[in-house]
């Protein structure tokens, strides 16, 4: 989807600011999505949407490779597309911000579910309350013996 030099050769002032523009903001959106998609505890949407975020972060960094063969290139830029390109850019650095937050949020809480899984898992086995294959309790089952465990509430 990205244009290469060779595509758009010289690239005009106008044109290199609508393609940041438009990069950026996608690249936004996606962003923001993937914070909505986390917030709604629909982590597993995320892997379906990796393509388009992969996509759209390629684009972005090629075009900004692409300014910087052309560094002038943005130098005649008129005060208000300056000003609207900054605030883009702003907008996505903000973006990114927040969805690192909401990524690191997400992997803190599945740590914390499968620690107190295991530790629900240890005390589980470290208790007694064991029962045979046909359900009679067995009164002091060894500790290596094989336990049973189900995720409850608690957890």
């Amino acid at each position: 989807m990205s244009e290469t030099l060779a595509d758009k050769s010289p690239w005009t002032t106008t044109r290199m600011t609508e393609r940041l523009t438009g990069a950026a903001s996608r690249l936004t959106d996606l962003l923001h999505d993937e914070v909505q998609i986390l917030q709604a505890m629909r982590a597993d949407d995320i892997e379906d949407r990796l393509p388009d975020k992969r996509a759209a972060v390629k684009d972005y960094r090629d075009l900004l490779e692409q300014l910087a063969q052309q560094p002038g290139l943005l130098g005649g830029l008129d005060p208000h597309a300056r000003a609207g390109l900054e605030a883009t850019a702003e907008r996505l650095a903000a973006a990114a911000e927040n969805n690192a937050r909401a990524l690191q949020a997400g992997i803190d809480a599945n740590a914390r579910l499968v620690k107190a899984i295991a530790l629900a898992v240890r005390d589980e086995q470290l208790g007694g309350g064991r029962y045979l294959a046909n359900g009679s309790p067995t009164d002091g089952a060894p500790a290596n013996q094989p336990v049973a465990v189900s995720v409850n509430q608690v957890l």
